[in-house]
């Protein structure tokens, strides 16, 4: 496996005047005519409040025509080509420029101003041959259910009798240990807190969707056996003492699952055998891009992106249409700050 990280420069935070704007009236657009159409470029379409991104006017060859454009957000021209704002919303971007001799406007781009929200993690460590392993899959069912601030990863080990389970990885038995998982099943909600018996969903779900600092976005791309994979940070506040994790999951995994809920009405497995043929196991740890606890990430000043590059080469025995990627920011005592999940060929912005 091959890994690579790249950095986003910082950017020069300035604040949005529109008091100082014109309006869509104007005709104040350089005189000089662009032969070719020309589009609005825009770096990232959701960002946060006070985030500063680059407008560009960029014509059919490619070439950076920035310096002929007006830009306009909604209706009212902007100074130069930098856009924030400090308001949450929608904001309707468009450049206006002389397309021979004619003022010409681009398509409109709506860009999103947001509050992070927070995504609840559940690692849910479980085997194939655990038959109380099916409630933990029940309760992650349900709290998918009550909200979609969910990700979800599933921890397969193998027993202490040495049973052993086909999705068994060494990272994840690694992590069973180090945080001294007693037995299976186990949930894990965000790394620092257990998900008791019997898992009501309100335990875990009262962590979704609160508002919180910090945003991570992943773009992923699959060609042919090769992955790559981006994933960009950003916050509210200054990132220190934290830690990358990215994980590759698969779903859609097929084994026969020991149950112990067979002849217990009340399950949604009753009378389905001792061992469940046929059964799906999601949200499978295959991988881990980083080191299971993360590595570590420089300071990040407060509303700059930072951003890290993975590669990795996908065995033939998995199913590249049913991965998935999983990564978390997490602080130096383990606790996951946020986490996020996106499917392969995803372009995942940040929420």
């Amino acid at each position: 496996m091959k890994t690579t990280r790249r950095i986003i420069a910082p950017l020069v935070l300035v604040m949005l005047l529109f008091a100082a704007c014109k309006t869509d009236d104007s005709t104040d657009i350089d005189p000089n005519a662009l032969e070719d159409a020309a589009s609005l470029v825009i770096e990232i379409t959701s960002i946060l409040r006070n985030q500063e991104i680059s407008l560009r006017l960029v014509d059919d060859t490619n070439t950076d025509q920035t310096q002929y454009a007006a830009f306009y957000v909604n209706g009212t021209e902007i100074s130069n080509s930098d856009f924030s704002a400090s308001e949450t919303g929608s904001y309707e971007i468009y450049a206006r420029y002389n397309l021979a001799g004619t003022q010409t406007n681009t398509q409109t781009e709506t860009v999103q101003v947001i509050v992070p929200k927070r995504k609840v993690l559940v690692e849910d460590f479980t085997g194939t041959w655990c038959g109380y392993c099916p409630r933990m899959t029940t309760a992650i069912q349900l709290l998918r259910a009550a909200t979609d601030d969910v990700v979800a990863v599933s921890i397969h080990g193998n027993s202490a009798g040495g049973t052993v389970d086909p999705f068994t990885i060494p990272e994840g038995m690694f992590l069973k240990g180090y945080f001294e998982i007693p037995g299976y099943p186990w949930g894990l909600l965000n790394r620092n807190e257990t998900w008791e018996f019997p898992h009501p969903t309100e335990d875990a779900s009262q962590y979704a969707g609160l508002d919180t600092d910090i945003s991570i976005a992943i773009d992923s791309q699959l060609i042919g056996s090769e992955m790559t994979i981006d994933v960009t940070v950003v916050s509210e506040n200054t990132i220190e003492n934290s830690r990358l994790v990215v994980f590759l999951l698969e779903d859609g995994l097929i084994y026969d699952q020991r149950s112990y809920y067979n002849e217990d009405p009340n399950s949604p497995w009753y009378d389905m055998g001792e061992y469940i043929k046929g059964f799906q196991h999601d949200d499978v740890l295959r991988v881990t891009l980083t080191d299971p606890l993360g590595d570590t990430l420089p300071t990040i000043s407060a509303l700059n992106m930072h951003s890290e590059t993975f590669t990795f080469s996908i065995p033939s025995e998995y199913n590249s249409a049913n991965l998935k990627i999983v990564t978390m920011v997490v602080n130096d005592d383990d606790s996951a700050r946020n986490a996020q999940h996106a499917h392969v060929n995803e372009n995942k912005a940040f929420e």
